[in-house]
């Protein structure tokens, strides 16, 4: 501060710059997870939620807060979209675990070996999110879930 009390014009200019930057960075991850993989081009979703967060990276280390993330069901595979894509085949998804903390994240163990496993997910609506992807597991398994989970024949 200088003896009148203000910042000098270059803190000003320091701190202007940092919040252009942090609004650049989040402009540019909202606008990337909106993209669609190549897979998704042309074909209806069976369900999205746009406004998810996730740990996506080896260890947790990708880490991105609601509403950065975006996860797609399609019938045979999901995408979650943010800076970058992850598809896995909906036969590929081993189980989901619900956290012990919260009603809102869970974690996704999956087989593929191009991704971190489990992948956690954050969602508002993680209840109707899981349902979903729990149903395209049972239908692809050959399981038919309104008649109390009996083989398709």
């Amino acid at each position: 501060m200088n003896s009148h009390g203000y910042l000098p014009e270059w803190e000003v200019w320091i701190g202007l710059g940092a919040i252009i930057i942090v609004i650049v960075v989040f402009s540019i991850i909202l606008k990337r997870k909106k993209i669609l993989h190549e897979r998704e081009k042309g074909l209806t979703r069976i369900y999205t939620d746009q406004r998810c967060g996730g740990q996506l990276g080896p260890g947790g280390t990708m880490v991105f807060s609601l509403p950065f993330v975006r996860v797609s069901v399609y019938e045979d595979f999901v995408v979650i979209s943010t800076l970058f894509k992850i598809v896995l085949e909906i036969s590929e998804i081993e189980k989901m675990v619900e956290s012990r903390w919260s009603n809102t994240s869970m974690k996704l163990f999956h087989s593929n070996k191009k991704y971190a496993n489990p992948l956690i997910i954050s969602s508002r609506n993680l209840k109707e999110l899981k349902e979903v992807i729990e149903a395209q597991m049972a239908k692809q398994r050959g399981v038919d879930e309104s008649d109390g989970g009996k083989a398709v024949e």
